[in-house]
């Protein structure tokens, strides 16, 4: 997807997800995991999105960018191409309207956050002795930033699920959705199971 960003002074205030459609993915870079429909609402899914652009073209341009009010663009730091080689953000790039971000996975593999310093103490390059791979949420402070932030107030119902959520996927969003809907005032508290539970069940189903 591409991400387009509203900017006043030095503060971000709206984040625009553009996704691809279907076909225009298909033919560039091959089938998605997800149908559309279920992209569209794993996105909607995500706190920090203000607005979803439903089929966005494959290539981004400056008139996109100008329909949606947006003072910049933002992509991973991997390099994306059409079916005949161009650079997808080469016009953005030009006019200086792209912010390139770090990804989280590189295109060989390598995880951006083996530079952190997991929960086992091991050092920034730190890897889990069950999977191999390193941490992939290792402190409180990274995990909260997917919660409201918001503290149960007087009459809510706190419901507690749990689970390795690996890899979350709209199965996922689907059973949160439907346990928010268990009360009119739900507080939803996810535990999520470290690697060594996440990888013991597995092996023995």
């Amino acid at each position: 997807p591409g991400y387009c960003c509203h900017q006043g002074g030095t503060h971000l205030f709206g984040l625009i997800i553009l996704p691809h459609p279907v076909g225009e993915i298909s033919q560039h870079k091959g089938p998605p995991v997800f149908t559309q429909a279920e992209r569209y609402k794993m996105v909607r899914a995500i706190k920090w999105v203000d607005e979803i652009v439903e089929g966005a073209p494959y290539v981004t341009t400056l008139e996109t960018l100008d329909k949606y009010t947006s003072d910049f663009c933002v992509h991973g730091d991997d390099i994306t191409l059409t079916v005949d080689g161009k650079d997808t953000y080469e016009e953005v790039k030009r006019s200086g309207r792209y912010r390139p971000v770090s990804s989280p996975v590189s295109p060989q593999g390598h995880s951006n956050y083996q530079q952190h310093t997991d929960n086992f103490g091991k050092g920034p390059k730190g890897h889990s002795p069950w999977t191999g791979v390193s941490q992939f949420l290792q402190t409180s402070q990274k995990i909260i930033q997917f919660a409201s932030g918001q503290e149960p107030q007087p009459g809510d119902t706190i419901i507690y699920v749990a689970g390795a959520f690996d890899l979350f996927h709209i199965g996922h969003v689907d059973f949160l959705e439907a346990v928010s809907r268990l009360s009119d005032k739900p507080y939803v508290i996810v535990g999520l199971h470290f690697d060594q539970v996440g990888l013991t069940s597995h092996m023995l189903q």
